[in-house]
Parts: C-alpha cells; structure tokens; sequence
C-alpha cells in the first residue's frame, strides 16, 4: 500500500472519530460552567464525570456512531402534501392566535394553553412520525433497534452534547439580548425562571424536565421538521420553521409563557436558536438522543442556578 493510500486511511479514520472533540471540550465545559457559577462538584460527581468522558471517547474510537438507513415507506408525497396543506397552516395560525390573545389584558388561561398544545401534538406527532418513514435515514434508531450499545452511547455522549449546547445557547442568548435591548426590552432575572420549580427535588426536577422535552422535541422535531423535511426534501427548511415555532411556542403555549413575556424579542430568538441546536441534534442522532439531551441541559442549567443561588 502507498503512503498516499496510508495517509488517506488515516485521515479517513481520523474524521470519521472528530467526534471525540466532543467529548474533550465537554468535560472542559462543565468544569469551567460549575466554576464560573459557584458550584462546588464532589469527588464522587467529579469522578463520575470523568468517567463517562472515558467510555464516551472510547465509544468513539471502536466505533463512531451515525444514524443507520433505511428503506423508505410506501406513503406517497401527494397524500402527505395533502394533509400537510391543512396542518401546517393550521399550526402556524393557532400558534399566532394564541400568542396574540395571551399578550392580552388577561393572561389566565393555562388549561386553554395546555388543551391547545396536546392537540397539536395529537396532530402533528403522528403526522411526522408518518412522515418519517419517508426518509432514507433512521431517525428512531432507539426505539425501533434498541441495541445495548447505542443507548449507552446516547446516555453517556448527552452530558458531553449538552455542555457544547451550553456554549451555544450562551452565544445566541447574547445575540437576542442585544436585539432585545435595542428594542427596549429587559431580560428578567434567571430567579424568576428558578422560581418555578421551588421545591422541586433533583430527581423531580429531572424527571419533570424530561417529560417537557419529550414534548416538545415530538412536536417540533419529529413533527413539524421531519414533515417539511420530506414534502421539501430540504431538511434546513424543516429545521428553520421548527425553530421559529418554538420560539413562538415559548411566549404562547409554554407553561413559562408569563416568564417568557416579560421580554417577548429576548425569548423568540433565544428559543429559536435552541430550536437550531435541538434539530441539528435531531437530525444527526435521532429523537431519543435530542429528547435526553434536552431535557438534561435544562435540568443542569436549573440545578446550576440553584446551585448557585440564581
């Protein structure tokens, strides 16, 4: 074999690992967010961070993991445009509706938010796991192989995923503060998104973030980006309506909505770029994946400001 052919090989093997960068700048992070926040980690929590970094990186080099394909089912595009010409809309319409209505002089009506959110998730859930089998790409890896090895590496690479999520939302949380102040709004203070989950035990808390972001990712990810991602072919498409929906979402049908009003901008592109962040997530490792790395980037972020005292 050449040097030529050698090298090739090597960088082949070498990108196809790039993931372990992940894992590097991961536990980097989560150090680095502990500290900057006044956390003080035990040995125990600390040990088991570095572990997981361990089997995560090994995880890695035997075998990177990607979505596996398959075969696409016999649902026709026509019959999926079809229904899609009446839900989309719909969505979209209800979405503003109740976001407009909630800006209003009252802005009781939590259990009208609630009944307006499960049914769109009734509606547009199935619709997109329908969709779904359309793709080439496996995008229910978990729940339809359930192999041992890719639900360890989903549950040990989310810590990792998460902290560059972090990073992310950090750096686009900047960028709608400052749309937002420029427009006169005022981000209210982190206690004010603390306070409600007062009394909430760790497990509670984890457990009730969780069951939020399965939610959620049903009806924004596998929903409304896996149904424009195949009538389009595009998945960016999928990805940027998605997103602006859970921006939107966030001020209208999010059970924070009160929280999220106070600075409406602020919210709307800070969500929109988690929405970004959790379908690209979607996209390159499945819906399980994105649904615990959610619900554990929360639940972390709430455990760190409480931690904290914030």
């Amino acid at each position: 074999m050449t040097l030529r052919a050698n090298l090739e090989r090597g960088w082949s093997w070498l990108r196809a690992r790039s993931e372990i960068l992940v894992a590097i700048l991961g536990i980097l992070v989560f150090f680095s967010l502990a500290e900057d926040m006044g956390v003080q980690l035990s040995t125990l929590q600390a040990t088991l961070a570095w572990g997981a970094a361990a089997v995560y990186a090994g995880l890695i080099l035997v075998r990177p993991m990607v979505l596996p394909t398959k075969d696409p089912g016999s649902l026709t595009r026509q019959r999926l445009k079809k229904a899609a010409l009446i839900v989309i809309p719909t969505v979209l319409l209800l979405l503003l509706l109740q976001t407009l209505l909630y800006q209003g002089p009252s802005r009781s009506g939590g259990g009208w938010r609630t009944i307006l959110f499960l049914l769109l998730l009734v509606v547009l859930g199935p619709t997109g796991i329908a969709a779904e089998g359309m793709l080439p790409v496996d995008l229910f890896p978990i729940l339809r192989r359930r192999e041992v090895r890719r639900i360890v590496y989903a549950a040990v690479s989310a810590l990792f995923l998460t902290m560059l999520i972090q990073v992310w939302g950090g750096l686009f949380g900047d960028l709608a503060q400052s749309i937002g102040s420029a427009l006169g709004e005022i981000p209210p203070p982190d206690q004010g998104a603390v306070s409600h989950f007062a009394g909430y035990s760790p497990l509670a808390l984890f457990v009730t973030q969780l069951a939020s972001a399965a939610f959620e990712e049903l009806l924004f990810r596998a929903g409304i980006l896996t149904l424009i991602w195949v009538l389009t072919g595009r998945w960016w498409a999928g990805l940027l309506v998605s997103s602006l929906c859970f921006g939107l979402y966030h001020i209208s049908l999010s059970g924070m909505s009160d929280y999220f009003l106070q600075a409406p901008v602020i919210a709307v592109v800070d969500s929109f770029g988690a929405g970004l962040a959790n379908g690209v997530l979607f996209r390159y490792r499945g819906l399980t994946a994105t649904v615990l790395i959610h619900g554990l980037g929360n639940w972390l972020l709430l455990m760190f400001l409480m931690g904290s005292g914030g």
